[in-house]
């Protein structure tokens, strides 16, 4: 029906363009929606390309956490070596005195 392009509307009836304005109004409203969904959906993804921007930036931050902690962990690990070193050394220049205890004999590393 909305075949017929020309200007000339001599000899249509009232009818014939009432459908043929009905069928283009239809049309226009069909073009409306799909632009607003074509918007919408432009919104949407907007939304979750800074979703995925703020969930990249939190993965950085728990990566960069992560690393963080064993090098935290490996420092813990090298303090408590060294501590355990300290005791050592301090136990073996040392001596016991049954009266009063443990006595510190001072030393000296160069």
């Amino acid at each position: 029906m909305g075949e017929r392009r020309n200007d000339d509307f001599e000899g249509m009836s009232t009818d014939r363009l009432r459908l043929e304005l009905l069928e283009e109004i239809h049309k226009k409203d069909l073009v409306q929606i799909s632009l607003l969904e074509t918007r919408q959906k432009i919104v949407e993804l907007e939304a979750k390309l800074n979703n995925d921007n703020e969930s990249n930036e939190w993965k950085t931050r728990y990566e960069t956490q992560l690393e963080l902690n064993e090098h935290l962990e490996k420092q813990i690990v090298i303090l408590r070596e060294k501590l355990e070193e300290i005791h050592h050394i301090i136990f073996q220049n040392s001596i016991h005195d049954s009266r009063i205890g443990w006595i510190s004999i001072p030393f000296f590393h160069l």
